[in-house]
Parts: structure tokens; sequence; C-alpha cells
């Protein structure tokens, strides 16, 4: 049920009375947000019970409405970033689509940049180190390990962002470090797997790039492949990566050893 809390005009004009006034009976336990007398912006102000206070310009009262979470402004954005790109991840276009108004994402976050810096640490840690740093994941013998790796991206659709941050790092030098960082752990993360199986220069290199690259972009890049074929590839795609070169071409191998 909507609550409405009436302010007077002079109120709103006097942040100290205002803040008073917000602090009474019946709202106690607001935390209140005051700006400065020539320009109040009041909004959102959270309640104890977890609900938001917009003000209405030109209408002197509060309304009581729905909170807008921090994870909520964050996914907004992060849909908007994959469909459209980083230009239109503006605090307008998400304050429209999450039906709520502009100063509600100031509770949240100071600015734009914030909420941009805070995009790219989602994917560097969200979608990337749920894998590298899962300690059931690195259990698993090497060639578990990475049809493992390989399995969690495809089922939790952890390559869903993959094209838009790498587009967003071709203009913007912040991203570009993310995904820079993200491309190391990733190759690291997979180079170790193949190390253990006994890949080392060339071979291993080759190998680790490979598999990230793939395993990466398969799903942005191939969406008229259906899952199930995705999946069926996995094992196919390890066994081709962890097979050595005599394994491949034994015929090729056999004859090098005669001809020594």
């Amino acid at each position: 049920m909507t609550q409405r809390l009436s302010i007077a005009r002079r109120d709103c004009r006097r942040p100290a009375s205002l803040r008073a006034r917000l602090q009474g009976p019946g709202v106690a336990g607001i935390k209140v947000r005051v700006y400065d007398a020539g320009s109040i912006r009041l909004g959102p102000i959270l309640s104890i019970g977890g609900q938001v206070m917009r003000y209405n310009r030109g209408v002197a009262r509060k309304t009581v409405s729905r909170g807008v979470s921090r994870a909520e402004w964050v996914q907004a954005a992060l849909e908007i970033l994959n469909k459209a790109g980083v230009e239109h991840v503006t605090i307008h276009r998400l304050a429209r689509d999450l039906g709520i108004s502009r100063s509600g994402f100031y509770w949240h976050f100071e600015n734009r940049d914030e909420l941009l810096r805070v995009l790219l640490d989602f994917w560097s840690r969200e979608l990337t180190e749920v894998i590298t740093k899962n300690v059931d994941v690195a259990a698993l013998d090497p060639k578990s390990r990475l049809e493992k790796a390989a399995q969690m991206v495809l089922d939790h659709d952890l390559a869903r962002y993959e094209l838009a941050i790498r587009h967003w790092a071709l203009s913007d030098k912040g991203a570009a470090r993310a995904v820079r960082s993200v491309n190391s752990i990733r190759i690291d993360f997979i180079r170790a797997s193949f190390a253990e199986l006994g890949f080392s220069g060339d071979d291993l290199e080759m190998r680790a790039m490979l598999f990230t690259c793939y395993t990466s972009l398969e799903s942005p890049m191939f969406v008229e492949i259906s899952r199930k074929q995705r999946r069926a590839l996995i094992g196919k795609r390890v066994d081709l990566l962890t097979r050595r070169q005599a394994d491949l071409h034994p015929r090729s191998a056999n004859l090098a050893i005669r001809e020594q």
C-alpha cells in the first residue's frame, strides 16, 4: 500500500528543516540525503523497511515505493551494454527501463563512471574467477578440469557479455586494461592444465590460446549451434587438444622413427 508524507514547500528550501521533518514522528530511521538549498535533490531516501522515498518536483509530498537494488541497476546496465553498446548505458535509459526516478541511481553509485567500473569488475570476477578460483575445479585431473571449465561456460552462459565487453575495449582504456587482465588470468589457468599434461613451448601456448579463444567466443559467435551439440563437442575438442602430434599422425611418426 502506498504511503504519502506531505512536506511544506518552505521545508524544501531549508535542508536542516527538511531533515528534521523527515526524521520526525512516524518516519524515524529514514536515511536522508539533503543537497544544497539551491538545488534540493532528495531521492531516493531509504526507509528501515527497504522502501524508497521519491520526491516529485512540483508536488510537496514524498511517495514510498519499491526500491531498486544495486544488483538490479548493474543487471539492467549489462543488458543494455550487451544489446546496444556502452554508449547507451546512461542513467536516463536505466531509470526508464527500471521504471524509477533517475535519482535512485545515486543511492548506489557516485556517477556513471563508477557504474561502468562495476560492470568491468563483475565481468572480470563473476564470469571468470567462478572457474579460475573454483577449488572443486582445481581438484580435478587436468583433462577433466578443461572439460569442466568448458561445461561451466556453457551451462552458466559465462560468455554472454564477451563481444560487448571486447568491443567496448576497442575505444576505452579502462575496458582494454580489464580485457588484458582477464585474458591473462584465463590463459594462465588453461596453460597450467596443459602443462600438467606434459606440453611445453609452442605446443603449450598454441593449445592454451586455442582452448581459451574458442571457449570464450563459441556461444556468441555460433548462435545457430544448439546447446546439446555444443555439449557433445566439448569432449571431442578436449581430446583433440590433449593429443600429442604422434597420436594425431601415427604413420608420419613411424616414418620419422624409421628414417632415424
